[in-house]
């Protein structure tokens, strides 16, 4: 069964999330866009906890959470018991 990657961001993660898409679709690589999908701002906290909610429950193995400075967004899946997030 093909993995597919979770991904989601806030409004200042946009444009990356946009071109890591398009990085895995290149190789193949199928994702779950849970959002944002523009450039306007929204509340980081809203995007990120669905990919912790889907990691923690099993539905996915690993996923990729965008924003800003990547600092929310990982604290916010870090709350999730099975989700070990890191800023890189």
């Amino acid at each position: 069964m093909k993995e597919i990657i979770p991904i989601a961001c806030d409004h200042a993660g946009y444009e990356l999330k946009e071109v890591v898409i398009g990085f895995l679709a290149q190789h193949d690589i199928d994702v779950k866009d849970f959002g944002t999908f523009s450039s306007e701002s929204v509340d980081y906290p809203d995007f990120a906890h669905q990919v912790g909610r889907a990691i923690n429950n099993g539905e996915y193995r690993r996923g990729i959470v965008i924003c800003g400075s990547g600092n929310g967004v990982q604290m916010t899946v870090n709350k999730y018991p099975n989700v070990r997030c890191a800023l890189c």
